[in-house]
């Protein structure tokens, strides 16, 4: 009841095997990926292939550089919320934040209205609401830093489909026309 041996191993064919190896030589050759586009598209088609490529890689930079200066602030904010806090006064607070600090710039302009209103223009300004104002400007000035890119990946996310569409719709117009 055993299968005969010849089921599970013959001596190779030579008119198969050269069969196979040209239908998958065929088969590389109508297989689609980026070479394939490359060798056999128009100017459109590569033009369509570049602007995905570069909108790709600016958008991943964009990302990967914001995902790393979060990562940096994130362990800058635990640094600082291990020595300012612990200071006995706000100057000496400012004293402990690394020059490079991103936070540095915020107690730095909450001290200044604080310490010179000396016979200013600003003297109309009640200290409390000047310091408010200044707060606000820093802050501001460190979200600024922090989104800088990102209307570059929103304005990405928008259009790529777009572009995609087009080198889509391109791609069945050359196909129907050749």
């Amino acid at each position: 009841a055993n299968p005969p041996a010849t089921l599970f191993y013959s001596a190779p064919n030579t008119e198969h095997t050269l069969a196979n190896t040209d239908a998958a030589r065929a088969r590389r050759r109508s297989t689609p990926g980026f070479r394939a586009l490359w060798a056999r598209g128009d100017f459109v088609a590569r033009a369509m292939l570049l602007c995905l490529a570069a909108m790709l890689t600016g958008a991943s930079y964009v990302v990967a550089r914001r995902a790393w200066d979060q990562q940096a602030l994130f362990a800058s904010a635990q640094r600082i919320r291990r020595s300012f806090w612990t200071a006995p006064n706000l100057y000496e607070a400012v004293g402990t934040l690394e020059r490079k600090s991103p936070f540095r710039p915020i107690p730095e302009d909450a001290l200044e209205p604080a310490t010179h209103r000396e016979g200013r223009l600003t003297d109309g300004i009640a200290a409390n609401e000047w310091i408010v104002m200044s707060l606000r400007r820093s802050v501001r000035a460190v979200e600024t830093r922090l989104d800088a890119g990102l209307p570059f990946v929103a304005a990405v996310g928008a259009t790529a489909p777009l572009v995609g569409l087009l080198g889509t719709v391109w791609g069945i117009h050359a196909a129907l026309t050749d």
